[in-house]
């Protein structure tokens, strides 16, 4: 939950806001767990 949580962060300090960062975060978390497991 952390990866996705400063994965999130991540995101929201590049300055993407709206549905945009969402999906973002989205994606990153599905690619997180690809490479995690």
């Amino acid at each position: 939950m952390s990866d996705s949580v400063y994965g999130s962060a991540f995101y929201a300090s590049t300055g993407l806001h709206g549905a945009g960062a969402v999906i973002h975060s989205f994606a990153d978390e599905q690619d997180w767990v690809l490479y995690h497991y």
